[in-house]
């Protein structure tokens, strides 16, 4: 509500001439993992969900609620920073991790060309129900390309975040660092 009333100019904070500029990003959820199966394949296996109080962390929690499942039906779980995530699953110490990136992705593409990962697709009623009660989230499908695999499409969901800007920036700019 904050952002559209920022973009409709009801706050006096900022002179008419240099009124925010609102661009949506998206960064996607994704699940790297040995199995390729579903989400719910993960009871029992080793899973990082992400450093505490991090948004990998909140957002892998809100997952695992809608799908009913809690910290203790899996078998180990770290709390990982990415970097170390994505070693420990080349390593074979865990058997998925969640990422939320954008993508394309030099770290996905690691995850999938070096450590014979796949990406597991996010669907179903829980996920449906997920994102419809949270305006936060929408679901979206990546063309995917590996080196192991053809090109595919794969299903998840994207974290919806918002780049403000004043209005002066020239939009080569907003442009340059919303893709990067």
């Amino acid at each position: 509500e904050l952002l559209l009333r920022l973009a409709r100019g009801e706050f006096s904070v900022f002179p008419p001439d240099v009124l925010p500029y609102l661009r949506d990003v998206h960064d996607h959820f994704v699940l790297v993992s040995d199995l390729n199966e579903s989400f719910r394949d993960l009871v029992g296996r080793r899973v990082d969900i992400g450093q505490p109080a991090s948004g990998r962390q909140a957002t892998m929690r809100a997952v695992m609620e809608s799908f009913g499942i809690k910290l203790t039906d899996f078998q180990y779980v770290a709390e990982l920073p990415t970097s170390d995530a994505i070693y420990e699953l080349c390593a074979g110490r865990v058997d998925a991790t969640v990422l939320i990136m954008g993508h394309p992705s030099a770290v996905i593409d690691r995850a999938l060309n070096e450590c014979d990962a796949e990406l597991v697709s996010l669907v179903g009623p829980e996920i449906e129900r997920l994102i419809s009660g949270n305006e936060e989230y929408s679901s979206i499908s990546l063309p995917i390309r590996t080196n192991a695999t053809p090109p595919g499409k794969f299903i998840t969901f994207a974290v919806r975040a918002t780049v403000i800007t004043l209005a002066t920036i020239d939009d080569a700019i907003i442009d340059a660092f919303v893709r990067n």
